[in-house]
């Protein structure tokens, strides 16, 4: 029995339809949304094409997304959120470069079930969309917000993947983006950047910029509350904090969910760099969420990865090649310390706003899960401790400095694997200064 109760009406030819969603992967608006692409292929192939069962939300959680069996829809909105997206993505393809597409694929309001129908056959608004339908649930829903410094998910990837598009000089094109022209002397690609940057330049494999996107706690009440603290980054970490016990216990009514619809300006600005630095030398270049980077991705995908450590270190402690240098809460402990050098660098912050803090970035290049990708990370436990090794990666005045300390590392040439240990200090969020305190050849 079907569980569409609309009336009977003539549905486009499975060629059609094949080729239409085709057409919406390949978009601007989903081509860069893993989870989005996932799921209209999945809601796809169980409503449009399988003609089989009614779409349940776990049985969208467990099978579309890839959630564990326990997913529970009473405790996680995930799916709603992913489901409301997907139908924002598509009144704004159908309203921009869709919108004389002859076969239109519509997610109607409240429901998880996509429809396919002729273009002459929809109403005169669209694929079944209003003007409300465009708006993402979690907006509808949080009001104001006490987050400061952090940027909406939704609205930052959208409106990085423009900046980067425009810095590196890309041209969109059906079979997705391709590097446009580009005056290479404006980025001054010295000997030394050259050097540092030839794994990723002279790869095979397509490139992700993975920025972070940490666990907020949303209580969902009237504006939501949202609840960030840097030592609880796991969803079990909920009962050891006294502070989400508190805000619990005075909004008794409010659900409680995992939120990671945010992230800080000091990835917006290195995924930027990348951008202007690699967009025209490399084919593929694209952004992910490093809660959505997988094992899979990294065995098939070079990756640069720009955040805080943790989140980072916890997804390659199997890589092939082991890091000496490892990230703390508190800073950055050297397993291999030389005759004389510190085992501990502690990071150090100022006591009032405006002081000087003094952070520790760790820049570690190691090989990908199979051995044939690239794996990058920009580590630290400030934004402006991460921004900074970014920076110094990515002009060539500081190149210079870097590698000179690789090439000693190495023995009078630059190491192919290798971790570099930055010590940043900032005001404001501003590093103000950064040297390269050491460097260490990975075998």
């Amino acid at each position: 029995m079907s569980c569409d109760m609309r009336p009977e009406q003539e549905i486009p030819s499975t060629d059609r339809i094949q080729e239409q969603v085709q057409r919406l992967l390949s978009s601007e608006e989903l081509l860069n949304s893993e989870a989005l692409r996932r799921l209209l292929l999945y809601l796809v192939d169980k409503s449009i094409l399988g003609h089989t069962d009614c779409l349940k939300e776990y049985t969208i959680a467990v099978e579309g997304m890839g959630k564990p069996s326990s997913y529970d829809p009473q405790k996680s909105s995930s799916v709603r959120i992913l489901v409301g997206r997907l139908r924002q993505k598509l009144a704004e393809y159908y309203n921009g470069a869709g919108q004389h597409d002859p076969v239109l694929i519509e997610l109607g309001k409240g429901s998880f079930r996509l429809a396919a129908r002729l273009r002459n056959q929809a109403s005169e608004h669209g694929p079944g969309m209003t003007e409300q339908d465009a708006i993402p649930p979690e907006v509808l829903s949080q009001g104001k917000s006490p987050i400061h410094r952090f940027f909406s998910r939704d609205f930052l990837i959208g409106v990085l993947v423009g900046c980067i598009a425009l810095s590196a000089g890309w041209a969109f094109t059906k079979s997705g983006f391709k590097s446009a022209s580009y005056p290479t002397q404006d980025l001054h690609w010295t000997p030394d950047l050259r050097a540092l940057w030839a794994p990723f330049v002279t790869s095979r494999h397509p490139l992700i910029v993975s920025i972070e996107d940490p666990l907020f706690f949303e209580f969902q009440s009237h504006p939501s509350i949202f609840f960030r603290s840097r030592s609880m980054n796991e969803w079990g970490d909920f009962d050891k904090s006294s502070e989400l016990r508190t805000i619990a216990l005075q909004h008794t009514e409010a659900a409680v969910q995992p939120s990671r619809y945010f992230t800080t300006f000091g990835e917006v600005e290195a995924a930027l760099l990348f951008g202007r630095l690699l967009g025209p030398q490399v084919e593929v270049l694209s952004l992910s969420r490093s809660s959505e980077l997988t094992w899979n991705q990294m065995a098939n995908n070079d990756v640069l990865f720009v955040g805080v450590q943790y989140s980072f270190f916890k997804q390659i402690k199997d890589l092939p090649i082991e890091p000496q240098l490892n990230p703390t809460d508190t800073g950055v402990i050297d397993s291999h310390p030389s005759a004389g050098g510190p085992a501990f660098y502690a990071d150090q912050y100022g006591a009032g706003a405006s002081d000087q803090d003094l952070v520790y970035s760790l820049v570690t290049h190691l090989p990908g899960p199979s051995g044939s990708t690239e794996v990058e990370s920009f580590t630290s436990n400030r934004s402006a401790g991460y921004v900074a090794a970014v920076q110094s990666f990515t002009r060539s005045e500081s190149a210079k400095a870097i590698m000179e300390k690789l090439n000693e590392a190495g023995g009078g040439r630059l190491p192919r694997y290798y971790q570099v240990l930055l010590r940043v200090t900032s005001k404001d969020s501003v590093p103000i200064n950064v040297e390269c305190v050491l460097a260490r050849a990975l075998h």
